[in-house]
């Protein structure tokens, strides 16, 4: 099967799984363009972030939504945190602040978004809510982030779970971690707007810095 095959069987038996436990508004995620996904020559980037919530209105899927526009830190922090990333393995340049729309498509298209509580969202989330969260669903949880294999995943301020999702992990003297091929950064979740969190300006900066070191190990 493809990887979109896989994980449309995978979310599918998750959403009943959900349901049979009472939880609502089941949010899927996931590869946000197989193709651009597949076809990229830049690092497969997956940022593993808190949870999915609607705010406005429902839906489904978050790749999906996100296929059809951009908002939000998708729009304003994403794409120019992945080009730090991006940008890692070239010779050092100044940040550009502007970044045409056609770009952070691109960028978004090349993506992959896994959240660790997809029923029952909140817009701010509960650390022992989402613990839980990760206790029943850790198999789904590895078995979504195998399919999509990432060479890259972006943990948005809860790295300690992925500890509870993954065997074998192995930390780096930088404190991020790697699992088989894949680098798992401790990172700062993209909602975070406060203080130096929320300029994007230095998260370009770091995760290419932090990315540069890190690489050496893998």
């Amino acid at each position: 099967m493809t990887k979109e095959e896989q994980l449309n069987e995978l979310f599918s038996a998750w959403r009943e799984k959900h349901k049979a436990k009472g939880y609502e508004n089941f949010i899927s995620d996931g590869i946000i363009d197989y193709n651009a996904w597949e076809n990229q020559t830049t690092p497969k980037v997956c940022y593993f972030l808190k949870e999915a919530y609607i705010k406005d209105k429902p839906f489904e899927a978050l790749d999906e939504e996100l296929a059809a526009s951009l908002w939000g830190i998708w729009k304003n922090k994403i794409p120019f945190w992945t080009q730090g990333i991006y940008d890692a393995k070239i010779s050092p340049k100044a940040f550009e602040p502007k970044m045409s729309d056609e770009d952070k498509r691109k960028i978004i298209n090349q993506i992959a978004v896994v959240n660790i509580k997809k029923s029952n969202g909140n817009p701010k989330s509960d650390g022992n809510d989402l613990m839980r969260y990760v206790h029943e669903d850790k198999d789904e949880l590895h078995q979504e982030i195998s399919v999509i294999n990432p060479d890259i995943i972006v943990c948005g301020g809860n790295f300690h779970l992925v500890r509870e999702i993954f065997d074998g992990l192995v930390m780096l003297p930088t404190g991020d971690a790697k699992w088989g091929k894949t680098l798992i950064i401790d990172y700062y979740h993209p909602s975070n707007w406060n203080g130096i969190a929320g300029k994007t300006e230095i998260h370009y900066y770091a995760l290419r810095e932090i990315c540069r070191s890190d690489l050496a190990y893998l």
